[in-house]
């Protein structure tokens, strides 16, 4: 409004931005613009595209003086826009969709940062979902936490949005698609301890939104939290008032029960967390992956690992053996393998303790602990990773992630740190896939696409596959064989960590590893998948896998060179684990997603966002 920029909010069709009632008025028509595409507030933005308003359409029960309920509105743009790479509608959250505590949600904009000044760049933040009951205890003192309203922050802030934020979306991930679960609207300030942001709940929108706008509908989707609502059952610690204040507080009360900060229903145990970004693509971004381990047998590169306490890694069985002890050395914090890595430390090796009934012909609990000469301090670049416990479920279709610095589709060993997104293979289509070869065992994980392309190769045995959880990485798997590199219809297999919690346990000494329960949402689709063709009576044992380690650098890792000669051909694409065979949208790509809404009125009062 006025040449000012103001608030976000988020395309939703060709014509219309969903935004919040408290961005702008009816009265404001003809002094607001909104900008598509745009990246930098500052700078040039070639992808960018403007437009005027034809219409105002605010929720006709927005409540500004009680509780900010009902803080959505819509703005009808002066002409239709064309789709493109960086501007694209976000799907709407549906009327029976479900948000549990916990759930991993991204916010972002343009709104002011740590430093009370508004960035150049767009910006992002990822924020877990903190239930209504919980969030009616932080807020008793100031608002009612209605049905229509969504919450999401940290317990002990730190990261919300903030003044200039307003409209803008909060998102969650489903498959491969973004889901609007809430809108920006009000808060006390920019994340303090035990102030989550609150947002519009957008799922209980949808009728007034589908009989309000016109042209083209937008996409409303069904998002299913897994598990159970731990939120449901719980009680604030304090009773609460029997008033409640009717206008905005300048200032913090002076009185504030405090909750706790970490609890297992949000925020797990200390492990798993990360402070950079992921970018996607080859290269992964410094610090993206801070247990990383990196394996070196007599000099040489020879697998991965993954730091699970300060002491302890974890890896594949095939990896190492207990008389390789005095020539293994560690390397954790590494993101170049040739060049400087000033975050890096190393350690040699106190003790190997391999699965008792690792089974090399068909590679069962293909798994390893290793016990470092010293523990390491935790930094920015160098954490332990969460576990799967043993009630982890991993559907098909779960998006994972695979990191090492094993060879690429060049038959080179990268010079910077790689990773790679699969989705997760469920037993039954992986066995019919490896029937030919290996039995898959109830012991092991596989991940891949059906086309081939992406998978984990010759030097990344060891390392981790991991699905996010939350805010929290979780390690499903081990990387441990497969036929060849990514070739189509065999995909990657891994031991499957949840199986081995309590060998885990007991083996460990000193800090216990965090583990982290993951629920899959949904029906596992594999459950009821059965082979197109019969299994063979009998199986190679073998495949020319060699069954001990080489003593020098080994030039393939111990994976056959060569495909089987008859192999039966599944689908490469499907709804249950491939979908559309499009790759994840990564972080970086929210711009496609949102929308700056610019030159709209400037928000007055120390809460607005």
């Amino acid at each position: 409004m006025y040449g000012y920029f103001s608030c976000g909010g988020s395309l939703i069709n060709d014509q219309w931005v969903l935004t919040s009632a408290r961005c702008i008025a009816r009265d404001e028509l003809q002094h607001a613009k909104i900008f598509l595409g745009r990246y930098n507030r500052t700078g040039a933005n070639p992808n960018e595209v403007s437009r005027t308003l034809e219409d105002i359409i605010c929720h006709p029960k927005y409540n500004t003086p009680l509780f900010f309920d009902n803080d959505i509105c819509l703005l009808k743009l002066s002409a239709p826009v064309a789709f493109t790479k960086y501007i694209k509608p976000i799907c709407l959250a549906s009327e029976n969709s479900t948000f549990y505590s916990g759930t991993s949600s991204w916010v972002t904009g343009f709104g002011r940062t740590d430093g009370n000044v508004l960035p150049d760049i767009l910006q992002e933040v990822n924020v877990p979902i903190v239930g209504n009951n919980r969030c009616s205890c932080y807020y008793k003192e100031n608002y009612e936490i209605t049905e229509n309203i969504l919450c999401a922050g940290f317990g002990g802030g730190g990261k919300d949005s903030c003044y200039g934020d307003s409209g803008g979306p909060l998102m969650a991930k489903i498959g491969h698609r973004w889901v609007q679960s809430g809108v920006v609207s009000f808060g006390l300030g920019c994340h303090p301890p035990n102030y989550p942001g609150t947002y519009t709940r957008v799922s209980q929108y949808q009728d007034w939104i589908l009989k309000t706008i016109n042209g083209k509908e937008p996409g409303f989707v069904t998002f299913t939290s897994p598990g159970v609502d731990k939120d449901v059952d719980f009680t604030c610690q304090t009773s609460r008032p029997t008033s409640q204040q009717t206008s905005r507080p300048t200032s913090r009360p002076t009185y504030r029960p405090t909750y706790p900060i970490f609890d297992d229903s949000i925020f797990g145990t200390d492990c798993g967390t990360t402070d950079s970004k992921i970018i996607g693509g080859e290269d992964a971004s410094e610090g993206s992956w801070p247990w990383q381990a990196t394996l070196y047998l007599n000099g040489y590169l020879s697998c991965g690992g993954s730091l699970i306490t300060d002491q302890w890694v974890l890896t594949s069985a095939r990896c190492t053996a207990r008389d390789e002890l005095q020539r293994t050395k560690i390397f954790l914090g590494r993101y170049n393998r040739t060049g400087a890595n000033p975050n890096e430390v190393s350690r040699t090796l106190e003790d190997i303790i391999c699965h008792p009934k690792y089974n090399t012909p068909i590679f069962d609990n293909d798994i390893c602990l290793m016990k470092l000469s010293a523990p390491v301090a935790f930094t920015k670049y160098i954490k332990p990773i969460c576990l799967a416990s043993e009630k982890s479920t991993f559907y098909s279709g779960t998006s994972s992630w695979v990191t090492g610095f094993g060879r690429t589709d060049a038959n080179v060993l990268p010079d910077i740190l790689q990773e790679v997104n699969v989705p997760i293979v469920g037993n039954n289509r992986c066995s019919c896939y490896y029937k030919d070869n290996y039995e898959i065992t109830e012991n092991m994980l596989c991940a891949g696409f059906g086309g081939g392309g992406k998978d984990s190769c010759y030097g990344d045995e060891g390392g981790p596959l991991m699905a996010k959880n939350g805010h929290r990485w979780v390690q499903s798997g081990v990387v441990s064989f497969g036929l060849g590199c990514h070739p189509p219809n065999y995909p990657g297999t891994y031991t499957r960590v949840s199986q081995y919690q309590d060998w885990i346990l007991n083996t460990i000494d000193g800090k216990e590893p965090g583990f982290v329960t993951f629920t899959s949402p949904g029906v596992d689709k594999d459950a009821d998948f059965t082979c197109p063709t019969s299994r063979p009576t009998s199986r190679p044992t073998s495949q020319g896998r060699p069954t001990s380690r080489p003593t020098s650098r080994p030039t393939s890792q111990g994976r056959p060179t060569s495909r089987p000669t008859s192999q039966p051909t599944y689908p490469t694409s499907d709804d249950s684990i491939f979908g559309s065979g499009e790759n994840l949208i990564h972080f970086t790509h929210f711009i496609s997603l949102s929308v700056v809404a610019l030159l709209l009125h400037v928000l007055a009062g120390s809460g607005g966002m």
